[in-house]
Formats: C-alpha cells, structure tokens, sequence
C-alpha cells in the first residue's frame, strides 16, 4: 500500500508542476500578445504623427513658394518688368522646385509609413510565434502528464501483481 500511495503523490506532484508550467507558458503568451498590442498603437501614433508632418511640410512649402512668386513679381514689377519670358522662366523654376520639394515628401512620408506597417506587422508575428511555441509547450506538458499517469498505472498494477503472487507464493 505504501508503494501506491507513494506512487499517487509523485503523479500528483507531477500534475501541479505541469499545471504551474502551462499556467506560466499561458501568462507569457498574454504578456507577447499585449507587449505587441502596445507596439501596434504606439507604431499607429508614429504613422498619424508621421502624416500630420508631411502634410505641415507641404503645406510650408506650397506657401514659401508662394512667397517666393509674390516676391517675384513685386521684384519684376519694381523694375518695369523683365518680359514676359523672364516671368515664365522664372514661375516655372518656382513652381518645379516646389514640385520636386512636394514630391520628395510625399516620398519621404510613404516609405516611413511602409517602415512602420513593416515594424507592425514583425511585432505582431513574433507574439503569435510566441504563442503557437507556447501551445505546442503546453501540448507537450500535457501529454507528458498523460504519459507519466499511464506509467504510474502500470507500476501499480504491476506491483498489485507481484503482491498477489507473493501472497500465492506463500500459501
């Protein structure tokens, strides 16, 4: 009887470490999923922020160009004119450049945009690594468990046997 008992404790014990390592596994796989949560919205907030600077530097250089027309034109007008021609050449340098300017933060804003969706999405797969590694841990906990309960089995009922056939043995 002492063997059994023995026996059943041990399983028992076994049963509460599995118990404390898949509740711990469980806890680290929370512990991915909201440190990626937070990652996401903070990675959102650079996005939002990265957008509202793009459209402020557009929105400086559409009126620095402005600027620079008006200026211009107050300079052409001061000097009795330079042609129509000089005029032109001159619009058209103003507005290129701010053309080139736009379009250099537009580029600039979309390939920071795409960095950060790139650094959304890495934060993302490696919680839900963590967590499939994590429930393949737990599988294997448990199925150790089953197997360690069937061993158990087996010693007792083996033990019970070699009891029974001492008792026999001795009659």
């Amino acid at each position: 009887m002492g063997f059994e008992i023995l026996t059943i404790a041990s399983l028992a014990l076994k049963a509460f470490q599995t118990i404390s390592q898949n509740s711990a596994l469980d806890d680290q796989s929370q512990l991915a999923a909201d440190q990626s949560d937070a990652e996401v919205v903070e990675l959102q907030r650079q996005r939002d922020e990265r957008n509202v600077q793009a459209q402020e530097q557009k929105a400086d250089r559409v009126r620095e160009a402005d600027k620079q027309f008006a200026s211009m034109i107050t300079s052409l007008a001061d000097n009795g004119g330079a042609g129509t021609q000089n005029q032109s050449r001159f619009a058209g340098e103003i507005g290129g450049l701010e053309g080139i300017d736009l379009a250099r933060t537009e580029s600039n804003r979309r390939r920071d945009v795409e960095s950060i969706k790139s650094r959304q999405t890495a934060s993302q797969s490696r919680a839900l690594d963590t967590i499939a590694a994590n429930k393949g841990k737990k599988k294997a906990n448990s199925l150790n468990f089953l197997g360690s309960a069937a061993s158990a089995g087996v010693s007792i009922a083996g033990h019970s046997q070699r009891i029974e056939a001492t008792k026999q043995g001795t009659r």
